[in-house]
């Protein structure tokens, strides 16, 4: 069950303990887009997870995570990518 609940960890991007390069793992523990959200914004990566994990984690508040790292909320938004959608597809 704790591995269950590391690997939902990682795979949610929750796990700080270890710089990003580290946290990916076997089974790509950093959510998709972090990097090239962190370039496009001129932080580092590490950075900008321990702010959204700092402001909330999977629904940080984005107002606080932009003050942290000294951006506008408008800049923050267009940089961050898409959160996953989890669960089934819709049917139709």
């Amino acid at each position: 069950m704790y591995r269950t609940i590391l690997a939902a960890a990682l795979l949610a991007g929750l796990a700080t303990a270890a710089p990003a390069q580290d946290r990916a793992g076997p089974m790509g523990g950093m959510p998709p887009g972090m990097e090239q959200a962190a370039e496009t914004l001129g932080v580092e990566v590490d950075a900008l997870l321990a702010a959204l994990d700092a402001a909330g984690g999977p629904r940080a508040d984005l107002a606080q995570v932009a003050q942290t790292l000294g951006l506008s909320e408008d800049a923050l938004r267009a940089a961050l990518p898409t959160p996953p959608q989890h669960g089934r597809p819709p049917r139709g």
